[in-house]
């Protein structure tokens, strides 16, 4: 027996599900702290497009690497904060194969603005999801 299609028109768009995304999130709430209706926006939109987010809150030094490390059962990894949380969620995920995006929250957002990621947030929520990967060097000291 065949899979019912998408396309027949007994089957109505709200009995169609969306694939689910897990994404987790590394907010920093000191960077753009100015900026929480933002990433609310970039979370409901996620939510919008079938995906589950977890969000977890930074609360001192070294927390994104620590979470970033921990993060386990999630399709990608997205950093709310700015480079520093950028980088120290990076170096968390050293050695594993996790995808990692940004929702820029800093001041300058330097690896958000060098990716090209998109500034309006549901644009954003759809590069999350859908966007290409690009691998990342990690350099050590």
């Amino acid at each position: 027996m065949r899979a019912p299609s998408p396309f027949d028109p007994k089957n109505s768009p709200e009995e169609a599900s969306l694939p689910v995304c897990r994404v987790a999130v590394i907010h920093n709430p000191v960077a753009g702290w100015r900026r929480r209706r933002y990433l609310r926006r970039v979370i409901d939109a996620l939510r919008e497009r079938g995906c589950e987010v977890r969000l977890r809150r930074t609360t001192a030094p070294g927390d994104a690497h620590a979470f970033a490390a921990e993060a386990e059962g999630c399709d990608v990894l997205a950093v709310a904060g700015g480079d520093g949380t950028v980088n120290e969620a990076l170096n968390g995920l050293a050695g594993r194969h996790v995808p990692l995006s940004v929702i820029p929250l800093g001041t300058a957002n330097v690896l958000a603005h060098e990716l090209g990621l998109p500034r309006r947030p549901v644009a954003l929520a759809r590069a999350i999801v859908e966007g290409r990967c690009v691998p990342v060097c990690i350099w050590e000291r």
